[in-house]
């Protein structure tokens, strides 16, 4: 028995010991980002702002250092000359609604800022764990975060389940014909288009329509994307390895509830693209609204990429956290600012902060359009509450610069993790509207 006790306490010990020693190299990754979050004397006499996000917003890789949003955001406001203002960044790669919220009270406690901004909600495309704030939401996030959890998965990834941000081609190829094989009728891809213009043509085409005719009102940009609805799909169809055609034409089929047709483009969209995180989302939120096939590809989804299921869609759990943050900044009286990420309708956004009462089943966006208003703006629901929307400027500076100097990556199917110029972008946005805050405060 003491010999069972001793090789216990061992296997433990070794464990804790991995633990921080994984963290410990985390923690001296981070040192730049602790460094520059310090909380300084004359701190107390500044303008606090709080920035929460995922790699979107962390500087935690080392060319963003300098360029990352939050921190230019410091320096545009201090370079007013209108008071000191000092930024302080939580944004962390990898975190989803669920770990930001969790450690929203704590920050809060830490840093007592005037102002809390975020740019969240991507990462929830996995099934986030929802945060209560009660015991059992606290013990499955501290799972989440474990160091050694996340290196098994990595390490062993070759088992099941699969890294879906990591297959390789073949891996890809087998997922998506083991998601086909479950279509309950022909794939659209069955019947062959030929296109009368290039592939290129109609997207310069549908790009100009949709993100710079439209970009400034929600309703038109939603209805211009359900206009070339169909012609992007059969665009699709005669070249289905076009990437920014895949993923717009799968976003639209999705706003308009056309889930069998979102599903087969998601399908075709894993097989041909790299971003196997967007297109597997897409197979999921649509294949399971699809009655004949939905348990299997809960099964699929369990059984090789490891997600799992509750009866709250991924846009729910967001709101849930969104509305988490609005009841709790509203209680401690801090101002906050909402920003929409890149490209992206502020509509959405709005409908995460507020929605219903009681929170109901949402199978798309569709409900959540309203007609756009003046950039940045008070909610008049809340006064505490802006709302800043991204997609005008970012296509403005799109007119002039391709999308490799704005955007890194696709890793968000219409947008990606930013370049020094898109983090310009963004802290451009964001101090306009702390701007706008300051004024309004009577400054």
């Amino acid at each position: 028995m003491k010999k069972i006790g001793f090789v216990l306490f061992v296997g433990i010990f070794c464990l804790v010991v991995a633990e921080v020693s994984i963290r410990l190299v985390g923690e001296f990754l981070s040192l730049d980002q602790y460094r520059r979050n310090v909380i300084n004397e004359s701190d107390t006499d500044a303008i606090r702002i709080l920035c929460f996000g995922e790699s979107t917003t962390a500087d935690f890789y080392e060319d963003q250092v300098n360029s990352a949003w939050p921190r230019q955001l410091e320096r545009l406001l201090n370079q007013e000359g209108i008071g000191k203002f000092r930024v302080y960044s939580e944004g962390r790669p990898s975190y989803d609604t669920g770990i930001i919220s969790s450690i929203l009270e704590s920050s809060i406690e830490k840093y007592k800022p005037h102002i809390v901004i975020t740019m969240m909600g991507i990462n929830d495309i996995e099934m986030t764990t929802e945060f209560t704030g009660g015991l059992s939401s606290h013990w499955q996030i501290f799972l989440r975060r474990l160091r050694l959890v996340k290196v098994w998965k990595y390490f062993f990834s070759h088992l099941k389940p699969l890294n879906m941000t990591e297959l390789s081609v073949e891996e890809r190829k087998t997922l998506a014909l083991s998601f086909s094989q479950l279509n309950p009728s022909p794939s659209i891809f069955s019947k062959k288009e030929s296109l009368s213009v290039s592939a290129d043509s109609i997207w310069s085409q549908y790009w100009q329509n949709v993100y710079e005719e439209n970009a400034f009102d929600s309703e038109k940009w939603f209805q211009s994307k359900l206009q070339w609805r169909e012609r992007l799909t059969q665009a699709v169809i005669a070249n289905p390895k076009h990437d920014e055609l895949l993923w717009e034409a799968m976003d639209n089929e999705y706003l308009a509830e056309e889930f069998k047709r979102c599903f087969d483009i998601a399908v075709v969209a894993l097989e041909n693209s790299e971003d196997s995180t967007m297109a597997i989302n897409h197979i999921v939120k649509c294949g399971r609204q699809i009655p004949a096939i939905k348990t299997q590809i809960e099964t699929i989804a369990r059984q090789k990429l490891g997600l799992t299921f509750t009866n709250l869609q991924p846009l729910e759990v967001t709101a849930r956290h969104y509305r988490y943050f609005r009841d709790y900044l509203k209680r401690e009286k801090i101002h906050w600012i909402v920003l929409q990420y890149p490209l992206q309708s502020l509509s959405s956004m709005r409908w995460l902060v507020y929605g219903r009462q009681d929170i109901p089943p949402v199978n798309s966006f569709r409900a959540a359009v309203e007609n756009q208003q003046t950039f940045p703006f008070v909610d008049s629901k809340e006064p505490s509450i802006y709302f800043v929307e991204q997609r005008s400027s970012f296509v403005e500076v799109m007119k002039e610069h391709p999308w490799n100097e704005v955007f890194t990556d696709r890793f968000a199917g219409r947008f990606g993790h930013t370049t020094a110029l898109g983090h310009q972008i963004i802290a451009n946005n964001a101090a306009q509207a702390v701007l706008e805050w300051f004024k309004n405060q009577g400054h």
